[in-house]
């Protein structure tokens, strides 16, 4: 049912909140939402229906101050967005180690805590909304069960007793706190317990590299059932993880930037197929590097995985569909191609498996690691970069279905239903302030790429890669002070918009 919304007088609604806006979906008028079929150039007392949806802030949540990191050159930092199961909460955790519960219509304050000196690195609710699960990116690690009701902790666990712990960075260490161990993927299982991928890389005393990584299956009371590998900790990095619709699976990433030499028994620069329950090998990808350009194949969170296959997005600009058996393909989408005598590419940094369709988002344009010059800046864009890209897997290949590509820059997606969320993020281009915010995009139906953009969110500042949404239309982005001639401009910050 839908939930009559009343924001007026809420932090951030617009000024004009009594004027009826003709949203996704239906009109907010007088402060208030209501469904409803619309057309451009429909009438509602004296307004017109525009042709393109309007994208209205709700209302703000204010994180705390964060304008020296931006201002020593940081970009945007870590934000966790979770909307409860049945959509009438938002769990927020911040760089500054903050975990807030707010009514996810009105921005309402319901709980906050200070958790961790560092960031909280994930958020997720249990299935039934009971439990709010948390990880800090600490010397600690812990994942926590909390009452989401005041944020108290019911259990926890201290992932630094499998993956080792390390002390905490300078404050003038801008990526320090990523040094520290932390739970980088966490998935709720039915049953109320918890799939965890943790890792941590850090460097040791003597100053060498090291790496440790661990996948756990937590029970309800965040006690192990299984540990991937059974031994304890990889020597390797465990980044991005995806769960088959089923949930009897799951595929996690394996890369690795220790010193030495590399275990034989991991698929390094590749992926492990787990199941779900016993957290046992069922299957391994490995992927070559792609020579000449690039000395291993990096996974960020391009993972995809169905009944039988796995879809991954890579750093050197292709796209891998894998059988559990048989060879799969190859889609070359931003490898690198020569500009002049020096080679460009564009990398597939997010990919998403919907189910009937495979979505990628490409990087910016970019120069080869294993170029002689990697520094420059690229003499041209890659034609491929930046853009948003939906296909259809056929048998041997991808066929494009729709594609977008605008003035913004394109940072991380996430699915909701039918609407995926695109965030746009820092530029480097130019000075155009009026480009940050989400873009929203319809997935069902017929239609090119710039047809299905129903609407854009815009922003203050730069918005973080990682957005939540809501079946109902509603979307959670966090967006973060930005470097200006005369200061920062803005402020830290989670808006939600309908």
């Amino acid at each position: 049912m839908w939930l009559l919304l009343l924001i007026m007088g809420c932090r951030g609604a617009p000024e004009d909140v009594d004027r009826p806006h003709f949203v996704r979906g239906g009109v907010i008028s007088d402060g208030v939402f209501s469904p409803r079929s619309w057309a451009p150039g429909d009438t509602l007392g004296a307004s017109v229906a525009p042709t393109q949806p309007a994208c209205v802030a709700l209302f703000e949540v204010p994180l705390g101050e964060v304008s020296r990191h931006i201002s020593m050159g940081g970009e945007a930092p870590d934000t966790a967005l979770a909307f409860s199961p049945d959509g009438t909460r938002l769990a927020i955790g911040s760089y500054l180690g903050d975990v807030l519960v707010v009514d996810a219509w009105t921005g309402e304050v319901l709980a906050r805590r200070h958790l961790a000196e560092t960031l909280v690195k994930q958020l997720a609710w249990s299935s039934d909304g009971s439990v709010l699960f948390a990880a800090e990116q600490s010397p600690d690690a812990h994942v926590l069960s909390l009452d989401p009701r005041d944020l108290k902790t019911q259990v926890q666990v201290r992932m630094a007793d499998w993956i080792h712990s390390s002390a905490p960075p300078s404050g003038d260490d801008l990526y320090g706190v990523y040094t520290l161990p932390a739970a980088y993927w966490m998935h709720p299982m039915p049953d109320g317990g918890l799939l965890v991928a943790a890792a941590h890389g850090w460097n040791d005393s003597d100053g060498v590299r090291r790496n440790q990584s661990v996948v756990m299956r937590l029970n309800a009371d965040l006690e192990p059932m299984a540990t991937w590998p059974a031994s304890g900790a990889a020597d390797a990095v465990f980044l991005s993880a995806a769960v088959d619709a089923a949930g009897a699976k799951v595929a996690i990433s394996v890369s690795r930037s220790a010193d030495g030499p590399a275990p034989e028994d991991l698929p390094i620069n590749g992926l492990a197929l787990l199941s779900t329950d016993t957290l046992v090998e069922v299957g391994e990808v490995s992927i070559p590097p792609l020579n000449p350009w690039y000395e291993r194949s990096f996974i960020w969170e391009a993972v995809g995985l169905d009944r039988d296959r796995l879809f991954v997005g890579l750093g050197d600009g292709r796209v891998v569909v894998r059988p559990e058996s048989g060879e799969g393909f190859t889609h070359d989408l931003g490898t690198p191609i020569l500009a002049g005598e020096i080679p460009i590419a564009a990398s597939v940094g997010h990919l998403i498996w919907s189910g009937d369709r495979l979505y990628a988002l490409t990087s910016r344009s970019g120069i080869p690691y294993g170029a002689a010059s990697p520094e420059l800046r690229p003499p041209a864009a890659h034609p491929n970069a930046n853009g948003l890209f939906a296909f259809d897997v056929e048998k041997d290949r991808l066929r494009l279905a729709w594609t977008w590509r605008g003035p913004h820059h394109l940072q991380g997606m996430s699915l909701v239903g039918d609407t995926l969320i695109v965030g746009a993020g820092a530029r480097q281009t130019d000075e155009r302030t009026d480009l940050f915010g989400a873009l929203l995009f319809r997935t069902n139906g017929s239609g090119d790429g710039a047809s299905r953009l129903e609407t854009f969110c815009e922003t203050t500042g730069p918005v973080f890669f990682r957005q939540a949404g809501t079946d109902d239309g509603r979307v959670a982005v966090s967006e973060v002070p930005r470097s200006d001639p005369g200061g920062v401009v803005g402020a830290y910050r989670v808006v939600v918009f309908r």
